[in-house]
């Protein structure tokens, strides 16, 4: 019927639905999708228009005079208002995650690595750091990037917390092989790749695994694949995370 009229509609919701259950997960993948790039929804009724911020619920409602003569012009006002409406929507930093075992845990066999903590810590942590991970993490964070790890180990947060809070280092959220299960893969029939970064809004994600990083085109996160020994690691991913934030400031324009 909007053909008829020149319209094209990007995507139509009705109250009935009859697909199945592998298009219902397709579905909820896409919408998971959309809302890294849209953190924001406006929907036009008879009599208003609702702005729906996807990660709070929070709304706010416009009120609409519903005279079909002003009803187009009233909502392009609206509309229009609320792009502009930019302290509203506060800028959310760019989060960056990197995986442990063979990224920021090596071996100091194979790699560079940081000085082993001293007694009776190297007991309790066995795991030696890639040289200058901590510099890149306390960098990154004063650069306004959130850092997190995204991790398939059974490693507990507290545990990893524990053992970083040594090398004066913190992270802003932490995703181990437990809270991917409880929270990502939960109840799908299928199986969802180990890691599923813009789940959590990570836009950049370091890994070792080719597997995960090819995912990436697929399930539309960015990667960078780390595992050999390379001095000039810092400064590459600070380059690359550079590189995306300018990448998705310009996709949101």
């Amino acid at each position: 019927m909007f053909k008829w009229y020149g319209v094209r509609i990007d995507n139509i919701v009705t109250g009935i639905s009859r697909k199945g259950q592998a298009d219902a997960e397709e579905r909820k993948r896409m919408e998971t999708l959309v809302a890294q790039k849209y953190p924001h929804m406006i929907h036009v009724d008879v009599n208003s228009i609702v702005r729906v911020n996807r990660d709070t619920k929070a709304y706010e409602e416009f009120a609409l005079s519903g005279d079909s003569r002003t009803w187009s012009r009233e909502i392009m006002e609206i509309v229009k208002g609320l792009r502009e409406m930019k302290d509203r929507v506060p800028e959310q930093k760019m989060r960056i995650s990197f995986d442990l075992d063979e990224v920021l845990f090596v071996s100091p066999q194979t790699h560079k690595t940081e000085p082993a903590l001293a007694f009776p810590f190297n007991r309790l942590y066995q795991e030696r750091f890639r040289l200058g991970t901590p510099e890149l993490i306390n960098t990154l964070q004063s650069l306004g990037y959130e850092v997190w790890v995204y991790t398939s180990s059974f490693r507990s947060e507290g545990y990893i917390r524990r053992l970083f809070h040594h090398y004066g280092t913190r992270f802003d959220g932490i995703v181990n092989g437990n809270r991917h299960l409880r929270e990502v893969q939960r109840d799908h029939k299928t199986i969802l790749p180990q890691k599923l970064p813009n789940h959590y809004r990570i836009s950049l994600h370091v890994d070792d695994e080719t597997v995960i990083c090819t995912l990436g085109g697929q399930y539309g996160f960015r990667t960078y694949q780390l595992d050999a020994q390379d001095d000039d690691w810092v400064k590459k991913i600070i380059a690359r995370a550079d590189e995306i934030r300018k990448l998705t400031a310009y996709e949101r324009k």
